[in-house]
């Protein structure tokens, strides 16, 4: 019963963004953060122990968890590639790239159906 967003900010080439940026510019207060390559907490903080179950699990693990999520910040990357075939509730999907690589293609109508799936939006 909490609202929480996630976050998978590396790839196969390590760390593509800033976790903290993207918690400073669109976290809200008391919204659970579930980053799937780090705890974002401090031990002592009231949602570390939640947070610290979702690190470095298998990539079948994080399935309901991200379609469940209230935000979804995602590197592109093998979680980034399951999400889009992902019955995910929430508009608010978005995606770093890890170069300038447009990733627009993936979403002609010929090949994704935007009626059951989210389209995911850039940021940077």
């Amino acid at each position: 019963d909490i609202e929480y967003t996630v976050i998978h900010n590396t790839s196969s080439t390590g760390k593509v963004f800033d976790s903290k940026e993207i918690i400073k510019t669109y976290g809200e207060l008391d919204n659970l953060i579930i980053n799937f390559s780090e705890n974002e907490y401090e031990p002592t903080h009231k949602y570390y122990e939640i947070a610290q179950k979702f690190v470095n699990k298998p990539l079948a693990y994080y399935r309901d968890v991200i379609a469940n999520a209230k935000y979804i910040f995602l590197a592109d990357s093998s979680i980034f590639s399951m999400s889009l075939f992902l019955p995910i509730k929430t508009d608010n999907c978005y995606y770093i790239p890890r170069s300038n690589f447009p990733y627009e293609q993936i979403y002609d109508e010929k090949i994704f159906d935007k009626n059951k799936y989210k389209q995911f939006k850039r940021l940077y």
